[in-house]
């Protein structure tokens, strides 16, 4: 892989820690407490030089609680599984470990005019801190790739907006996606030259489910995800 196709992957590693929700009835306060899973998939373009914009996809599965108050859903969720669409035959991801470390998200959800609920912007991320616990500065990133590949070490902040609505069992809806990236280390001489700060916009869609309460991360694992965003609303 040359340096300018591992330049369009390393614009794959935005990490997206999102999640929506909706309620609107009458026994809301009935539904104080409960447990959602999730998947959303945001996509985006980067344009490399000779290569041209290239796609880029991420998709995060999470897991959800749930408190109502009234008209407002507030959420606190973590996540369970990030997966990386390959970029020019590449491929970026994160270890066990760094999933397992990545922070929770605490969004509130409010009514604003017809089914819709709409999420003011919430951020995610880490700093230089050792968030992986792996002896390394930020979180580390393993890139695939057969002549450009090796480790990242990262800083990263998410800026997330979002939208939904009710449709049957499920919460649909938009979500928007702006990602900071500070690059605080790389191994071997192609990252270390190629490796670039970044700002990311991507958009995509998410879906959730109700599931019972005491599901984990593990157990989902065992068996296909329960929930899967829309393409389109």
């Amino acid at each position: 892989m040359s340096a300018r196709r591992a330049l369009a992957l390393l614009g794959t590693a935005a990490f997206v820690l999102i999640a929506p929700r909706s309620a609107r009835d009458a026994t809301a306060a009935k539904l104080e407490h409960t447990l959602w899973v999730g998947h959303q998939f945001v996509e985006g373009r980067r344009v490399v030089p000779i290569l041209g914009p290239l796609r880029t996809r991420t998709d995060t599965y999470v897991i959800a609680r749930v408190r109502r108050r009234g008209g407002r859903i507030e959420l606190e969720q973590r996540t369970c599984r990030v997966d990386f669409a390959k970029v020019a035959g590449g491929k970026v991801r994160l270890s066990d470990r760094g999933v397992a470390a990545l922070p929770s998200a605490r969004i509130t959800f409010r009514p604003h005019q017809s089914r819709l609920l709409y999420a003011a912007p919430w951020r995610v991320g880490w700093g230089s801190e050792d968030i992986d616990r792996d002896g390394k500065p930020g979180m580390t990133i393993r890139v695939d790739a057969p002549l450009c590949g090796g480790t990242l070490q990262v800083a990263s902040r998410t800026t997330s907006v979002a939208r939904g609505q009710r449709r049957g069992e499920l919460f649909v809806g938009q979500v928007a996606v702006t990602v900071r990236q500070r690059i605080l280390g790389a191994s071997g001489r192609c990252l270390r030259l190629v490796a670039r700060d970044s700002k990311d916009s991507m958009i995509g869609h998410f879906a959730y489910r109700r599931v019972p309460a005491g599901t984990t991360c593990s157990d989902l694992a065992r068996r296909p995800w329960p929930v899967r965003a829309p393409r389109s609303l």
